[in-house]
């Protein structure tokens, strides 16, 4: 006879296994010529209600290829404001990827996919993105505030669909402008509860319009100050823009400016998610098209990359055209083209306006007091969010708010490599944790860049290994 805790243990593996939404289970995907049905895949809409009337989020989940009934739960949120969190899937640490290399696109799966270690959950957002879609018209408006309870009504709506997920950890993480959607949304779950948040993780991500590499305040010096950091601009060069433009403080002034543009035709054509990257998609083709922009440029990046988006990136079209097919569509079980219109990585459909001026004061330390673990990393080859201005922030809000270094800078290693660099303050008096993580070698999106790296930087986010 089975003893009570065996008969608990036996209910709660079945109830882990079983509750589930079996109409979003993914069991095909187009293209894919390995083991089928994919791995545990779940994708449709988790509907939501707001004062601008019903809104459905597309979700993805990608469960946990490893699980011994402690897998966390992760949520992941890509920028823009308007960019898809499946591009994420398809490009950067999701299950599949698109190969092209034959000639012939197909399905494959991806060896450093998050979900080996966690399910993780792809949310497009606002309503508008991606396959999400809003009831009415106003429903496609938004803005930091109205994003980040939006969101936090898509967890709810999630976990309510999900409750064998209602006991685990959970970690929300995404780049870019997600360093605002992230940090607010976990701010609203500080507040009002019914989620089991245990941290968040932030790649290159804005802070706000008054701070930080996403502001027009400091956007600039931040932006020659990494310039000139990785040797991009003579330090004359450097040093008469600084001068011209009286350290960055104030307006421009017209002086500025023409410095500002002798220094552009000094640094080139760069890609400014990866300046070491070559340009392979450089071509007439791309001009005047939508930028492929994951966070606001700022004046200096408009200005290196000249007319048109970003010239150098590779604009994903076989994945846009995957996402777009009937029968994909189908599989993933979301609204038809001629319903909600094209998937498009990064869409002009939303009215979007910024509205939170500076997290470090705003937000953070809601989260340091929450006991929240907090990891804020940054490729360190991107010009689009500058890891100089985010590893400046957060030394100066981890040496007081942050509760004052724990440990300096610092190599972090695998198999006695470097793969880039971490600090770590104390957190708050209710435990938890903040730290700085630079990734080597890594442009604006971490897990496309060095999808390795990538996942060896999540293991130690999550707390699987240290740092």
């Amino acid at each position: 006879m089975l003893r009570l805790g065996s008969v608990l243990a036996l209910c709660a593996t079945l109830a882990s296994v079983q509750a589930v939404v079996p109409a979003d289970e993914v069991t095909s995907l187009p293209l894919f010529s390995g083991t089928v049905p994919p791995k545990s895949q779940y994708s449709g809409y988790l509907d939501i209600t707001s004062p601008e009337g019903g809104k459905h989020m597309h979700y993805w989940l990608a469960k946990a290829q490893q699980d011994d009934g402690n897998a966390p739960v992760v949520f992941w949120f890509t920028g823009g404001p308007g960019c898809s969190s499946d591009a994420a899937f398809w490009t950067e640490q999701g299950t599949y990827h698109m190969a092209t290399a034959t000639g012939t696109p197909k399905v494959v799966e991806n060896p450093w996919a998050w979900n080996k270690i966690a399910h993780v959950v792809f949310i497009d957002s606002p309503a508008g993105v991606g396959y999400s879609y809003a009831d009415t018209p106003r429903g496609l408006v938004h803005n930091d505030t109205s994003s980040a309870e939006d969101n936090y009504q898509t967890l709810l709506a999630f976990f309510k669909s999900y409750p064998e997920f209602n006991t685990r950890d959970v970690w929300i993480t995404g780049e870019s402008y997600a360093g605002i959607y992230v940090p607010m949304l976990a701010q609203q779950i500080v507040k009002h509860g019914g989620i089991n948040l245990k941290g968040i993780a932030v790649g290159n991500g804005c802070i706000g319009t008054e701070k930080g590499g996403c502001s027009e305040k400091e956007s600039a010096r931040i932006d020659w100050e990494f310039l000139s950091g990785n040797h991009l601009v003579s330090q004359d060069q450097f040093n008469a823009i600084k001068q011209a433009c009286n350290n960055f403080q104030g307006a421009p002034s017209a002086a500025c400016e023409a410095e500002q543009a002798k220094g552009y035709d000094s640094v080139g054509r760069l890609d400014i998610y990866d300046v070491y990257a070559p340009c392979t998609a450089f071509s007439e083709t791309h001009k005047g098209g939508k930028p492929r922009f994951h966070a606001p440029p700022s004046s200096v990046e408009r200005a290196i990359l000249g007319d048109g988006p970003n010239e150098c990136f590779d604009d994903n079209d076989t994945v846009t055209q995957y996402l777009n097919l009937p029968e994909v569509r189908a599989a993933l079980h979301v609204k038809s083209e001629s319903s909600i219109g094209k998937w498009a990585e990064c869409t002009s459909k939303i009215s979007y306006t910024s509205t939170m001026p500076d997290e470090p004061t705003l937000v953070y330390p809601d989260l340091v007091r929450a006991g929240l673990d907090i990891t804020i990393y940054n490729g360190n080859f991107d010009l689009c969010v500058p890891v100089n201005g985010n590893e400046e922030w957060t030394s100066a809000f981890g040496t007081t708010t942050g509760g004052g270094l724990k440990e300096a800078w610092r190599p972090w290693t695998v198999d006695d490599q470097v793969q880039g660099y971490v600090t770590t303050y104390n957190g708050g008096s209710n435990g938890g944790a903040f730290r700085f993580v630079t990734v080597n070698a890594a442009g604006h999106m971490v897990p496309e860049f060095q999808p390795e790296r990538a996942f060896r930087f999540f293991e130690r986010a999550l707390g699987n290994r240290p740092f």
